[in-house]
């Protein structure tokens, strides 16, 4: 009898065992194929450095970025960085640098949602303002700034105002340009790049010269063979007939416009990519209890330009070159954030994936090549998935 009740205990306990399996199959939800979230593009950032001409960064600097009626702005940190965040407009904007006793830059960058494009820029010193005399000549001497390290590309101008060259009352204002950004258009070939440059203007912008203004560029023989002087006549450039004086070369200065020193070289670009590192890159909720919030990606990429090292004084001076193709010559390695805000149902995951654009620049002139990469725009993907692998991508 006791045989038979402990026969007939075990078998009971084994229907219900088996009762229950077979009761939470029924009930479990089939996590296989749950579809998984699409990840909107999040909107648009633009980040970049502002910086002097040496490289140096310019703290406090306002830059602005304008598309239509919107309007953003933003202040740089101590590093010369900053960012504009959350641009909900596609299209091309109107960026402007500005930073006390330094001259102002006006650009553009392209945006599109998913991405941080990149907008760098350098501040020149601002112009230097002469009192003209009346009764005797005035000079002004500028010198032009150089990147950090490469004070050997550094030029020495003076400019010479005779007496009564303008009326009584107005002002000359002698301006360092260091690239053709400054004018409407580029040189006559694009082969020929601006060193450097100085704009010569007066306070009355009717005003006509009465006197000729004599302009000394300083140099040495091995550049001066490869200098081409120019000046900017209605929009354009051209070439300026000089006197040499040793080693200076002079411009006879005689309408208000710009004088500048070109360079013929070859300027070569090659683009291409690098991936973008993330805190985390995977959220894997396949096999999970609960649902997974995902709310903001961090990663980092790189801000800024690079220029590689030069044997030669020509070398230094298409560095100077190169700096300003590029818009700057110092890379730092810095955050930045993507927004994912998805959740992710049990039976799904979600992968991060990102790139930045990276441009090669190099310029030849003779036997002289100097190298240097710039880089760009940083852009997101984010991949959902089942367990089956698929699912919303974006």
């Amino acid at each position: 009898m006791k045989k038979f009740m402990n026969f007939g205990v075990l078998a009971l306990l084994g229907m219900a065992l088996t009762f229950g399996m077979t009761s939470c199959s029924d009930d479990d939800p089939d996590y296989s194929n749950v579809t998984p979230p699409t990840v909107e593009l999040a909107k648009a950032n633009i980040s970049g450095m502002v910086t002097t001409i040496g490289g140096k960064p310019i703290a406090g600097a306002e830059v602005t970025a304008k598309l239509g009626s919107t309007t953003l702005s933003a202040t740089t940190n101590a590093d010369g960085e900053y960012t504009l965040e959350g641009l909900a407009e596609n299209g091309t904007y109107t960026m402007t640098a500005t930073a006390s006793g330094k001259q102002s830059v006006t650009g553009s960058v392209t945006v599109n949602k998913g991405e941080t494009a990149a907008w760098n820029t350098r501040l020149s010193n601002e112009a230097t303002t002469v009192s003209v005399s009346q009764t005797e000549e005035t000079s002004v001497e500028v010198v032009t700034e150089t990147l950090e390290n490469n004070e050997e590309a550094r030029v020495t101008t003076v400019t010479v105002i005779p007496a009564a060259a303008v009326e009584e009352g107005e002002e000359i204002i002698v301006t360092p340009v260091y690239s053709t950004d400054y004018a409407t258009t580029k040189a006559a070939t694009t082969k020929d790049f601006m060193l450097m440059g100085i704009n010569i203007s007066c306070s009355n912008p009717n005003a006509v010269l009465k006197a000729p203004i004599k302009l000394t560029f300083d140099l040495t023989d091995d550049v001066i063979a490869q200098i081409k002087p120019m000046k900017e006549v209605n929009g354009s450039w051209v070439e300026a007939e000089v006197t040499e004086e040793g080693e200076k070369v002079v411009f006879t200065v005689d309408a208000f416009t710009t004088y500048s020193l070109f360079i013929n070289a070859t300027l070569n670009q090659n683009a291409s990519t690098e991936a973008i590192s993330f805190a985390q890159a995977e959220y894997d909720n396949l096999y999970g209890a609960s649902e997974m919030s995902v709310g903001t990606a961090t990663y980092t990429y790189k801000m800024g330009s690079e220029i590689g090292q030069h044997s030669n004084l020509l070398g230094a001076y298409l560095a100077e070159i190169l700096a300003q193709q590029m818009a700057g010559s110092t890379v730092k390695t810095v955050n930045g954030s993507y927004e994912i805000n998805v959740t992710l149902p049990i039976g799904t995951a979600l992968t991060l994936s990102g790139k930045q654009a990276v441009e090669t620049t190099s310029i030849a002139a003779g036997s002289t090549t100097v190298s240097g990469k710039s880089y760009g725009k940083v852009s997101v993907t984010a991949n959902t998935y089942n367990r089956q692998h698929n699912g919303g991508t974006n």
